[in-house]
């Protein structure tokens, strides 16, 4: 037996959840609120069950673009990139 649920909302429903459930989320320390949305225009075609940031291949530094293929590469880039406006500065290999 499952406690699973299908929804299927309607537009201007609302669904909360709790932040254990599964989702393309991370964690917080303090309490947190996020508020996920889908917005739909007419003209592009819609690919249902596709949610962006799951199963990426390439992942990018937003502050200058650069990509690397390891999602561990770029959260270290990240935290060196010249147009971070809290960049660190990289310690000295001795």
């Amino acid at each position: 037996m499952t406690k699973a649920k299908i929804l299927e909302p309607r537009p201007g429903d609302a669904v909360l959840f709790r932040a254990v459930l599964i989702h393309c989320g991370t964690t917080y320390d303090d309490d947190n609120y996020r508020l996920h949305g889908y917005v739909t225009v007419l003209g592009p075609a819609f690919e249902p069950d596709v949610v962006a940031g799951v199963n990426e291949k390439v992942f990018t530094c937003q502050y200058c673009g650069f990509q690397d293929t390891a999602l561990s590469a770029i959260r270290q880039h990240r935290i060196y990139c010249s147009k971070n406006p809290k960049q660190r500065t990289r310690p000295k290999v001795k």
